[in-house]
């Protein structure tokens, strides 16, 4: 949709990068719009997980395999992997800079909302979205990251190490953040991130912006749709539909979700009030074969901070520090 496209100004988080003397050495690979956890809904083709790659079995005489990196920002985490990059920007919408980071074995962070400006981030979920950090270790996303000191205990530990060094671990009360409240929270997400992405992506319509099929044999309404059927990937196209079908009942289905997503929030501000902080997996199956399909992914325990805007960070667990 945008391969012609050239944007008139970088983004805030680019010149701030610029600003502080780092060096942009390139762009990366991602799910089209942001939507996908593989990185496979690209025009560019799938990108591959470098961890096989770089230290492939010794007695094995077969290639190794080619295993997803995660999405959507898999480009950036396999380029920090590969030790290409010092460490690389994405988007975080529902686990995009933090599922790549965990498959990656690198380290992924989603600030609070807010704390680092979309200003020239093409929206998905307008507030859902959040410009993430990936890098190799917690201490040099410091660089980039300004972090305060309880979020950076929160980062840089685990519950074991924690438990070790006598600090206090409890397990969060069923009655603090239910089970049932979660998983109404994930169909909460699902319904406001296809909400807002059909509304901000509306405006690619070949028109405004992007690619435009041109078909004089027909009216506008039918160049439109054949504009986006054709420019738009499929994975795209999908979430929009679901987007569209959510906007038809006046709004209903969105001002709903987002209630619950206030109660979520609400019941998870009481919890913070005994705890400093959660710890929570990043994912919980290890990086799946390109060739399987990407629903198998475990996307759920990385959304609920997108749906509620709180900062997250998911670090590898082969450091201890």
């Amino acid at each position: 949709m945008l391969e012609s496209y050239t944007p008139s100004f970088s983004a805030d988080v680019v010149e701030a990068l610029k600003a502080g003397g780092a060096i942009l050495v390139g762009q990366t690979n991602m799910d089209e719009f942001g939507m996908g956890s593989a990185t496979t809904n690209s025009a560019m083709g799938p990108s591959i997980n470098p961890l096989p790659h770089l230290h492939p079995p010794s007695s094995s005489t077969s290639s190794p395999p080619n295993l997803t990196p995660g999405g959507s920002s898999g480009g950036s985490a396999s380029s920090v992997a590969w030790r290409s990059s010092f460490a690389s920007i994405g988007s975080d919408t529902g686990g995009s800079v933090r599922l790549p980071a965990a498959h990656t074995n690198t380290t992924g962070f989603k600030p609070t909302y807010g704390s680092i400006s979309r200003f020239g981030l093409i929206p998905y979920a307008s507030s859902l979205d959040t410009v993430g950090l990936i890098t190799p270790t917690p201490s040099d996303a410091k660089l980039l990251f300004d972090m305060p000191p309880p979020v950076l205990r929160c980062w840089s530990s685990t519950a074991s190490l924690l438990s070790s060094l006598g600090s206090p671990v409890d397990v969060l009360p069923p009655s603090s953040l239910s089970p049932e409240t979660v998983r109404s929270s994930l169909a909460a997400y699902y319904v406001i991130a296809c909400a807002e992405a059909s509304s901000n992506l509306s405006k690619y319509d070949g028109v405004r912006y992007g690619s435009r099929l041109r078909d004089g044999s027909v009216g506008f309404e039918e160049e439109y749709e054949g504009t986006r059927g054709a420019f738009l990937g499929e994975e795209v196209r999908r979430r929009v539909a679901c987007g569209d079908a959510v906007l038809e009942r006046e709004g209903s289905h969105y001002l709903k979700a987002n209630i619950l997503r206030n109660k979520l929030r609400d019941d998870l501000n009481k919890a913070l009030e005994l705890f400093d902080f959660i710890l929570i997996p990043t994912q919980t199956s290890p990086p799946f074969d390109l060739d399987d399909p990407e629903d198998k992914i475990d996307q759920n325990s990385v959304r609920v901070a997108n749906i509620l805007n709180i900062s997250r960070p998911a670090k590898p667990p082969s450091r201890s520090r």
